[in-house]
């Protein structure tokens, strides 16, 4: 059934994103602010962390449209 794969979808993305914002606060957290190359690195995994917000959001969108679309059905064969 298409609602169950676009949920799955749904949380592989939730899970993704959430690895990518826990890779990015730890290379954040690790960085020394003194060097260049550090800030690279810092501002780097900054963005990396916006990327990673709006692959969560997107897939709780995701997960979103496909509860409603489960509950429509529902309704309709009610």
């Amino acid at each position: 059934m298409q609602v169950n794969s676009a949920f799955g979808a749904g949380l592989a993305g939730i899970q993704r994103g959430m690895q990518g914002l826990q890779a990015s606060a730890e290379t954040i957290a690790e960085a020394n602010a003194r060097d260049s190359f550090s800030m690279n690195k810092i501002t780097e995994a900054i963005v990396d962390l916006k990327v990673n917000k709006h692959t969560v959001e997107a897939s709780a969108k995701v997960i979103k449209a496909a509860d409603e679309n489960m509950g429509t059905l529902i309704d309709t064969l009610a």
